[in-house]
């Protein structure tokens, strides 16, 4: 939030910026409320199963990126 108004200043933000992030945006906040649904109704052993599932997805997309 720092940045915006430099980046706005310099030129760095435009149209499809304010575009892009007003698509984002609801798809962020769905993901944070359902995420912290589900964090509040799992078991430790559950949270920690899914994190390690989410970091192995994130590295394997990461790879492929690299490759690509």
């Amino acid at each position: 939030l720092w940045t915006v108004p430099n980046m706005a200043y310099a030129g760095l933000i435009g149209r499809d910026t304010l575009v892009a992030t007003a698509v984002a945006m609801p798809v962020l906040l769905a993901g944070i409320w359902l995420g912290g649904r589900h964090f509040l109704a799992s078991s430790p052993q559950e949270f920690r199963r899914m994190a390690i599932m989410l970091l192995m997805v994130l590295a394997g997309l990461g790879l492929a990126r690299s490759l690509v």
